[in-house]
């Protein structure tokens, strides 16, 4: 499917997985590989004539295979410290935040980065576990091994939905004698009372007598006017006052607030935002939006001329940065460093466009 997640228990089935694979050889000029068994699903890869592909499974007429390593598969580099990933990173088929994922890799897992990086992002090796799917009229491949991986599938997951099916019947059994109890109750006590308060129509005389004392009211709405517009005059100096607000507007650093969302944030980096002497800095690059980050101290990073991330950037509301996503900016603020981290996280003060 579309999402891969590898979890502890895909790990623990890949010792078995060997088994249920066959091989297969492709018998067109070119043949997409897709996210997904649908036409519909973008294309990640292809393969060429003659090429060798491990088939894991099969979806009608759509076979299921192994990544091969001609498939490209993109993660952010600043979530990867000595080959493994530090968050649940997603796998991207382009270096854009906008482009078709694969799923994530769950933290902790190892990873093999290749020599493909660019602002900020960097090429894989497809993980053991990712699939791709292919049309199998392209595909000359052993049609009985094939049937047996699809049959040895399918028995597997019939049999996880039985283990799941008798805690979905306990429950709704004990269910069924209170409602039966609950649709009796209500039936008894309605007909009879609620005709019997048709009495209160009696009361619909002293209606007739209630319009004649409005009219009486109306001369004094006439007096009330005349006031009003004598108090014109004050309004016009008040806006004096706002434009005189105007002008404090300083570059220097505002001072860092104890109520600031960023102070929590850096704290979950064991960074004490508070009592850390972190120095000013000022830099030039491309403003990236960080997919699935999570935490407002990573859902933007500086890229670099080189494809280097020069810094993570801390803002509090995002609504200051997102008109600069995917633009050359210059930002200023100062700089905490991560252990472990090859890039500072940036707590932002002032970001400007480069024209």
């Amino acid at each position: 499917m579309k999402k891969f997640l590898l979890t502890a228990a895909v790990i623990a089935a890949a010792a078995g997985l060997h088994a249920a694979e066959t091989t297969g050889r492709i018998n067109t000029r070119s043949l997409n590989l897709r996210i997904e068994a649908s036409l519909k699903s973008p294309v990640v890869g292809r393969v060429k004539r003659d090429a060798q592909v491990v088939i894991t499974g099969r979806q009608g007429s759509w076979l299921e295979l192994k990544a091969p390593e001609s498939v490209k598969v993109y993660v952010s580099e600043a979530y990867i410290s000595k080959g493994r990933t530090l968050i649940d990173l997603t796998m991207r088929s382009a270096m854009s935040g906008k482009a078709p994922d694969f799923g994530k890799l769950p933290k902790g897992t190892p990873v093999r980065t290749m020599e493909e990086r660019a602002y900020g992002w960097v090429r894989i090796v497809p993980p053991e576990n990712l699939r791709v799917y292919a049309a199998a009229a392209y595909v000359v491949f052993d049609a009985d091994a094939v049937e047996k991986i699809a049959a040895a599938k399918a028995a597997a997951e019939t049999k996880d939905e039985a283990k799941a099916a008798p805690a979905k019947t306990a429950a709704d059994t004990p269910e069924a004698k209170p409602q039966e109890k609950t649709a009796e109750q209500p039936a008894v006590k309605a007909p009879a009372k609620p005709q019997e308060q048709a009495k209160p129509q009696e009361q619909a005389k002293p209606q007739e007598k209630a319009p004649a004392k409005p009219q009486a009211q109306a001369k004094p709405q006439e007096k009330a006017p005349a006031k009003p517009q004598a108090q014109t005059k004050p309004q016009e100096k008040a806006p004096a006052k706002p434009q005189a607000q105007a002008k404090p507007v300083s570059k220097a650093p505002a001072p860092i607030r104890a109520a600031d969302k960023r102070v929590k944030a850096l704290a979950e980096y064991n960074i004490d935002v508070l009592k850390t002497k972190a120095p000013s800095v000022s830099l030039q690059g491309v403003l990236l939006q960080i997919p699935a980050s999570g935490s407002i101290a990573t859902n933007y990073a500086l890229g670099g001329d080189n494809g280097q991330n020069l810094g993570f950037i801390c803002i509090e509301e995002s609504g200051m940065v997102s008109p600069f996503i995917n633009k050359r900016v210059k930002v200023s603020g100062r700089k905490f460093t991560v252990k472990g981290w090859k890039a500072p996280i940036i707590w932002l003060d002032a970001i400007d466009k480069i024209k």
